[in-house]
């Protein structure tokens, strides 16, 4: 038997040092401060002793045991040490052991009570890595959060991480009914519309964030598809970052594994959609890497895909509406620019797919215009209540203001998208026209340019 025995000494806030030690009950007894309680947390030939009263004499937090997924599962209170086993003997770590143990527990710690749970955080500074700079502002509603409490918490960005942990569990509650209500019963499938109205309220990648988290959550859960499992594993491990969240999807697990897919494939389709306009815009458009970074501003985008996955393409519409019209009347511009702008028109269009309906008003001659959007009427209803509206008015006119209010009184949901002051084009694509001159409505559906749906040449 050893005389001495060198061991590991871990004492809360201090870095772990090694110790050589008489080889007795007593000796070990003494380091803990306390009758001994070996604890297997390893792998291999080591153990940790620890005091057995540690909780009950609520001794100082010291270090937190995790599972094999990274999971806290208990917290060592009071110095513990670290020795070799040998059958059912303590023995002396190895020099391998000793520099394996001093790196894992070479950082003191800190406890930090945050809501319901308990919090390990290093006192190590942030790697180079974790630094992370975004053109949306960490107040704004659009910024999602990448890091842990802990992180928050050690970086005084407290405040960031709460605003985006609501927004992300407000995300979750929207991707819950919007599956309830886009699930087809006949057909036991869901709508390919169902990601619209969560992508029209929230940024993509606040969506993929919170699938993502739903996914990792159930990590061996066989109604979840290889292929958005695969996807899910290119994200960190989302779990392990989030201590104190609430973000619950009550739909079946196999219905949220479709609205993953459905959103991945929308996804993609974006991604194509713009390459394509990046490469038209850059070589035909005037100026366009300028436009572009102001309408990326003004909707707090980082990137044009964004900017169209989260259904804020209006004024993109617009510049790619007002090039048309320009060169449509400039015969020296080959004609297949304008062809190739109007297929990118209606590619947009059909991949936003907005809800509703795109009304455009103007003026008896034309000199004045404004584009409204009616977000809960299909364009044959909206022209079927302008048309019982004033069908029995002797009115020569209406005012826009008189408009609004009949258009309440259906229960039509109005909201201004442009007009002449915001340099909208006269001809950006709307569904129905209103002259409030002579109440006249005209379909716009069928306007030539904007019915094909193909692919770039």
């Amino acid at each position: 038997m050893q005389k001495k025995i060198t061991i590991l000494v871990v004492e809360p806030n201090k870095p772990a040092y090694v110790k050589t030690i008489d080889h007795t009950l007593e000796a070990l007894q003494a380091e803990v401060g306390g009758l001994i309680e070996p604890v297997y947390a390893f792998d291999d030939t080591a153990a940790i002793l620890c005091n057995e009263e540690g909780k009950l004499k609520g001794l100082p937090r010291n270090r937190g045991l995790f599972d094999s997924n990274g999971n806290l599962y208990d917290i060592l209170q009071g110095t513990f040490i670290v020795v070799g086993i040998d059958n059912a003997d303590f023995v002396s770590l190895t020099e391998e052991q000793i520099e394996r143990y001093k790196a894992l527990y070479r950082a003191p710690v800190k406890w930090v009570k945050w809501g319901r749970s308990i919090m390990m955080i290093t006192d190590e500074p942030p790697t180079e890595k974790d630094n992370h700079t975004e053109m949306v502002p960490k107040d704004h509603d659009f910024y999602v959060y990448p890091h842990s409490i802990a992180y928050a918490v050690m970086n005084n960005e407290v405040k960031e991480y709460e605003k985006s942990m609501r927004q992300n569990e407000k995300c979750a509650t929207e991707i819950d009914l919007a599956i309830q209500q886009n699930y087809d019963i006949d057909h036991w499938c869901l709508k390919k519309e169902c990601v619209v109205p969560v992508l029209k309220k929230f940024v993509y990648d606040r969506i993929c964030w919170v699938l993502v988290y739903y996914i990792q959550k159930h990590p061996s859960d066989g109604r979840i598809s290889t292929e958005n499992r695969d996807w899910a594993n290119t994200y960190p491990i989302l779990s392990k970052l989030v201590y104190d969240a609430d973000i619950y999807i009550s739909s079946h697990i196999g219905l949220v594994d479709l609205f993953a897919t459905i959103l991945r494939r929308k996804a993609a389709e974006v991604k194509q959609l713009s390459v394509d306009i990046q490469y038209y815009a850059t070589r035909y458009i005037p100026d366009f890497e300028d436009e572009l970074k102001v309408l990326l501003n003004d909707v707090k985008a980082n990137h044009l895909e964004e900017m169209i996955m989260s259904q804020k393409t209006d004024q993109l519409c617009s510049l790619l509406q007002r090039f048309i019209d320009d060169r449509s009347k400039d015969h020296a511009v080959p004609e297949h620019t304008v062809d190739a702008a109007k297929v990118l028109l209606c590619r947009i269009l059909k991949a936003v797919h907005i809800p509703g309906t795109v009304l455009k008003l103007v003026s008896k001659f034309g000199m004045d215009f404004a584009f409204w959007r009616v977000t809960n009427r299909h364009p044959d209803e909206l022209k079927e209540i302008l048309e019982h509206l004033f069908s029995d008015t002797d009115e020569d006119g209406i005012s826009t203001e008189d408009l609004t209010e009949k258009l309440k009184v259906t229960r039509c949901t109005v909201e201004t998208i442009g007009c002449s002051e915001d340099y909208f084009s006269p001809n950006f694509p709307a569904d129905l026209e209103f002259c409030w001159d002579t109440m006249r409505i005209t379909d716009l559906r069928e306007k030539p340019g904007l019915k094909n749906n193909g692919g770039m040449e």
